[in-house]
């Protein structure tokens, strides 16, 4: 990938999480830097790995983008994707409900309709519950920062035993009495 240090041995890895149960439900690694280009990809490996499309789905402004809102809405998956990094997108503080000032972006503006309304807020905020305490329990309670292989099938037969061991410990939880 290309850094600010130049051209590095990178990766990005993904993960998709069921809401109830925090169990990871898809995982990927890519040399592709920029999120936005990997929910698609991403939508794809959930379907193949759990036999059908989510019903919902939240995710960062990451991956926002004209093209992602269109291939959800062709899936029939309810989304709610946050917009706030782009100053447009924020309501006027006069004014609780977005303006839209173009029609150029119908599925952004969508987007923003169902991200300002009280249902998508709601929903947006169990992304912070959901795929955040998975990637912090990666990172902190398992000391997982850093690949320890080279080469991008070593490296995803790694992040494929992070998100296993991830998850067998989520049933281990699970299935213990209280």
């Amino acid at each position: 990938m290309h850094t600010p240090d130049g051209f590095q041995q990178c990766y990005n890895a993904q993960v998709a999480v069921d809401a109830e149960s925090q169990i990871i439900v898809a995982y990927e690694v890519s040399q592709a830097p920029p999120d936005v280009q990997r929910l698609r990809p991403m939508l794809k490996r959930v379907i193949d790995f759990n036999g059908r499309a989510p019903r919902e789905l939240t995710a960062d402004a990451g991956y926002a983008s004209e093209s992602n809102f269109a291939a959800l809405e062709e899936t029939g998956v309810h989304a709610v994707i946050a917009l706030r990094r782009y100053h447009r997108d924020e309501p006027p503080d006069s004014d609780p409900a977005p303006v839209h000032s173009t029609n150029r972006w119908p599925h952004r503006n969508r987007m923003r309709d169902r991200l300002f309304s009280a249902e998508g807020k709601a929903l947006y905020k169990l992304r912070k519950q959901t795929v955040e305490p998975v990637i912090g329990q990666i990172k902190s309670a398992r000391g997982f920062r850093q690949f320890l292989r080279r080469g991008r099938s070593a490296v995803q037969a790694e992040w494929a035993l992070v998100c296993t061991a991830t998850n067998l410990l989520k049933l281990r939880q699970a299935w213990q009495p209280a």
